[in-house]
């Protein structure tokens, strides 16, 4: 067996065992209905013990026996203080199995007015907005390579003003660019 095949097998192997192990969870792309429509993303307060500092959806573990869509919007209202009656569900986008050992379903919802966030601030340290304009831009999506506790990995990365998002928060923006390109496709 040569080298190559090898390794396919053990990141096949490897691939196949987080997506088994991995805890369900799920996070809320949230479209608000403005003039010019946006994407509602936190950054994650800096002394959390996961994730500190980086740009994410609302979202998190899915509980006992709800839905990913009732876990979705639970987190939303958590985090950013979003009521769940302002979200119409739109859809799903693919789910991401995390290195870090989550299987994320994605939520689509179109967001209705008022937008009256509060921040949790032990778990968010800012709300911003993401122009659909800008997320529909293809320039604005990049592949970069991080090297990772010994592995090389390739992310989807988008750096909007003062912020740079990568991970699964722009794996899952590239996932919704994709449905918007080509919406047969996803």
């Amino acid at each position: 067996m040569n080298f190559e095949v090898y390794l396919n097998q053990h990141l096949l192997k490897k691939a196949q065992h987080q997506a088994i192990c991995a805890k369900p969870a799920a996070v809320l792309v949230p479209i608000l209905e403005k003039k010019q429509p946006v994407v509602l993303l936190t950054k994650r307060s800096l002394h959390l013990k996961d994730h500190a500092g980086q740009i994410a959806f609302p979202g998190g573990c899915v509980e006992n026996a709800e839905s990913f869509v009732d876990a979705a919007l639970r987190e939303a209202f958590e985090e950013v203080g979003l009521q769940k009656q302002n979200a119409h569900i739109l859809g799903f986008l693919p789910t991401l199995t995390t290195g870090t050992g989550f299987s994320i379903v994605p939520v689509v919802a179109k967001i209705a007015p008022p937008f009256d966030f509060h921040m949790e601030h032990r778990e968010v340290s800012e709300i911003f907005n993401l122009p659909l304009d800008f997320l529909l831009n293809e320039k604005n999506h990049r592949q970069k390579r991080f090297l990772i506790q010994k592995e090389w990995r390739s992310f989807w990365t988008l750096a909007f003003q003062n912020y740079f998002i990568w991970g699964a928060t722009a794996h899952i923006l590239h996932d919704l660019f994709l449905c918007f390109k080509n919406p047969r496709s996803t």
